[in-house]
């Protein structure tokens, strides 16, 4: 079976399950309980229109419409890879994303500042601000404000990443 994964209409996750034959019937899968994952948004009680599969929430939280994933983490390293373009290198100092310029570099937790918990990218997509990120727990979102400024998508990321 061959694995796809690729861009919704708001770039976001498509989906990344095995491709079945055409002469195997589809089954639809048992809806999973993801309390766990929307525990991983700090708000998302918040999220209007809240879209909920396996294992994945997209929501629109503050006006941004938000793609979230939970996968296993080597499959989120490669989607996060894949899906954002992502061309990874050390960087330092402060982040260009809070100054509104594209950047990608690891991020960490503010109560472990030298752990590294993921990876981000913040750029434009199709003329809207866009920021993906995936963390230790294998999530991989995908984040699309509805104007280009980077600097107020990043503070947005920096309130609901939850950490």
């Amino acid at each position: 079976m061959q694995q796809r994964a690729s861009s919704n209409r708001h770039g976001g996750l498509a989906d990344a399950r095995p491709t079945p034959p055409s002469a195997t019937p589809v089954v639809p899968p048992t809806p999973a309980d993801t309390t766990a994952l929307r525990a991983l948004l700090a708000d998302a009680g918040a999220c209007a229109d809240l879209v909920e599969s396996v294992p994945a929430v997209q929501c629109d939280i503050g006006g941004v419409h938000l793609d979230v994933r939970l996968l296993a983490l080597a499959d989120a390293h490669r989607i996060y890879l894949s899906s954002s373009g992502a061309r990874i290198a050390p960087r330092r100092g402060a982040p260009a994303c809070a100054q509104g310029r594209p950047d990608e570099r690891a991020w960490s937790r503010p109560e472990s500042p030298l752990i590294v918990a993921g990876r981000y990218r913040c750029r434009i997509e199709d003329g809207a601000a866009a920021i993906w990120w995936t963390d230790e727990k294998g999530v991989v979102a995908h984040a699309v404000a509805g104007d280009d400024d980077l600097a107020d998508l990043f503070a947005w990321w920096r309130a609901h990443r939850n950490g």
